[in-house]
């Protein structure tokens, strides 16, 4: 199988984030592969192209929360744009591939395009909303709620029955419910 060349990776994304993905530098990811850990400074926001990563945070234990998994398309990193040290660590769930976008390009993007802008607002809007409607479910809902809630949507339909296509392990299920 040819590895797809960056214009294929691009196809059908939306222009502007397209465009974000050329100002930086391809890089292919094995599974496992930490591209950001917590605490550290942030020079760049990464753009998936394809593959999976996971938004987590763990403690010296090893104990981890995870925040979501983003794929194709989603932007990570990009609270670093303040500057502040980055706030949750970043691992390759599967072989991905991402545009490294230095943030000095992403900043002069955002200035020069207000509809790049705009869509990173919204986007900033959607996952405070998830965040806050995890917390929520952390703090009034059952591990058998938060469980059942998650199993429906990950729930998909294919020939005609109801199906969970991705598979999770019982270390996948606990990481996002919280327990």
């Amino acid at each position: 199988m040819s590895t797809p060349n960056l214009e294929e990776l691009l196809a059908g994304l939306p222009s502007a984030l397209a465009a974000s993905a050329r100002a930086g530098v391809v890089r292919r990811y094995a599974k496992r592969t930490i591209l950001i850990s917590e605490g550290e400074p942030g020079t760049s926001l990464y753009i998936v192209l394809s593959g999976k990563l996971k938004i987590f945070t763990s403690d010296p234990d090893g104990k981890e929360f995870l925040f979501d998994v983003y794929g194709r398309g989603e932007i990570v990193g990009e609270m670093a744009i303040d500057g502040d040290l980055r706030s949750a660590s970043v691992e390759a769930v599967e072989d991905t591939v991402c545009a490294s976008v230095p943030l000095d390009a992403f900043r002069s993007q955002v200035k020069s395009d207000p509809d790049f802008a705009f869509d990173l607002i919204l986007t900033l809007i959607r996952r405070s909303r998830h965040a806050t409607s995890h917390a929520r479910s952390l703090a009034l809902e059952s591990a058998y709620e938060r469980l059942a809630a998650l199993l429906q949507a990950a729930a998909v339909e294919e020939n005609g029955e109801t199906v969970i296509s991705e598979e999770l392990s019982q270390q996948d299920l606990a990481d996002r419910i919280g327990t």
